[in-house]
C-alpha cells in the first residue's frame, strides 16, 4: 500500500476525536457536498447503501439509487487509494469506515 498523506491521517484521526467542522465550506479533507457527507458517513461507519441513500435524501443526489451506489464507490477510490490514501475498511456487515491504526506512517 502507499504511503498515507500524513496530513490527511492526523486530521482524520483528530476528526474521529472531536469533529471540527467545516472551514470555508470545506471538510478536513477538503471536500464538500456529496463528498463531505461520505466522510462523514465514514468517521461514524456506515454501509455504501446508506451512505447512498442519505445521499439522496438530502438533496445531494438527483441520481438513482444505483448512480449514486457508484459515486459512492468512486469517492472511496479517491479517498483510499488516489489522492487521500488512507485506509477504509469494510466489515463482514457491509460496515465502512476509516480504518486508522495507531502504527499507519
Amino acid at each position: 500500500m502507499s504511503q498515507v498523506h500524513a496530513g490527511d491521517l492526523s486530521k482524520t484521526r483528530q476528526e474521529m476525536n472531536q469533529t471540527t467542522g467545516l472551514t470555508n465550506g470545506k471538510n478536513w479533507l477538503r471536500h464538500s457536498g456529496q463528498a463531505q457527507r461520505i466522510d462523514e458517513m465514514l468517521l461514524v461507519g456506515s454501509t455504501k447503501q446508506e451512505i447512498a441513500e442519505d445521499i439522496i435524501q438530502r438533496g445531494l443526489s438527483k441520481r438513482d439509487l444505483k448512480t449514486t451506489l457508484a459515486r459512492v464507490q468512486r469517492h472511496f477510490d479517491h479517498v483510499g487509494h488516489e489522492e487521500h490514501k488512507l485506509p477504509i475498511e469494510i466489515d463482514s456487515n457491509g460496515i465502512c469506515n476509516f480504518r486508522l491504526i495507531s502504527n499507519c506512517q
